[in-house]
């Protein structure tokens, strides 16, 4: 099912967005330092419903500009130097990535991280900066559903792993208790980029029965007390919506 981007409302593309840490590491080969530009972007948003698990849509977001005042274009060299490190069989650093929240003690805005493996020319004293933020919310109003058959219980400790209609589910080992001749395992459920509400063993499970040391079942966990190795859920979660909030940003140096 397709997701429409909405723009983001004017709550979340305020004035007050601003450059909070600037970090700037110029090349020095004799000791082995890399270049380097990172800058940290404080963004005023209401947090209410942002999904923290994926909070950034990687595929959509895109950093369409970053350049200091004398031409050099950081975003470019930034990507000629991943694709290098591709072929070297690295991981590839995105440019742009959530670092958390901001205001801790209200619980809202967010910090954003851009990094580029360049430094700006040494004559520059402005950088520019323009991007398109994809944010991820959930909207628990919004509920579906989905039925997964022959779902695999891992054996131990261990994870396992099924391809179903909704994305790749995994299911964790969490814990165990032990009560006479009857062990409860306790399960968790979790989908990439899915707000997992709640799961119910078709059947029934046997949360229910649960020792009161072992705690009650959390959203997205089952549990049960026989040795199955395949269970049959109903996975609930929560609608999706994404928001896009636009980056246009030019400072100095110095900040």
């Amino acid at each position: 099912m397709a997701l429409a981007v909405a723009a983001a409302p004017v709550s979340l593309v305020a004035n007050a967005q601003e450059v909070s840490q600037l970090e700037i590491r110029k090349s020095l080969d004799r000791v082995g330092q890399q270049a380097r530009t990172r800058v940290e972007i404080y963004v005023p948003m209401d947090l209410q419903g942002l999904n923290f698990d994926d909070p950034i849509d990687k595929d959509l977001t895109r950093v369409t500009e970053f350049s200091d005042d004398q031409g050099r274009d950081l975003l470019k060299q930034h990507r000629k130097v991943q694709h290098s490190n591709i072929e070297r069989g690295h991981a590839w650093l995105p440019a742009l990535r959530f670092s958390g929240i901001a205001d801790l003690r209200n619980d809202r805005d967010v910090k954003l991280v851009v990094t580029s493996s360049d430094a700006p020319s040494p004559a520059a004293i402005r950088l520019s900066l323009a991007a398109d933020v994809v944010f991820n919310f959930t909207d628990e109003a919004e509920r579906s559903s989905a039925t997964i058959h022959q779902l695999p219980v891992p054996d131990g400790s261990g994870r396992s792993r099924l391809d179903a209609s909704i994305g790749p589910v995994s299911v964790q080992y969490v814990g165990s208790a032990q009560l006479n001749e009857t062990e409860w395992r306790r399960f968790a459920v979790t989908v990439p980029g899915v707000s997992i509400l709640k799961v119910e063993v078709i059947g029934g499970d046997d949360a229910a029965s649960l020792p009161f040391a072992f705690g009650d079942a959390r959203a997205g966990e089952f549990v049960i007390s026989d040795g199955r190795e395949f269970v049959d859920v109903e996975i609930t979660f929560a609608g999706h919506r994404k928001v896009t909030v636009p980056l246009d940003l030019d400072f100095a140096i110095g900040l």
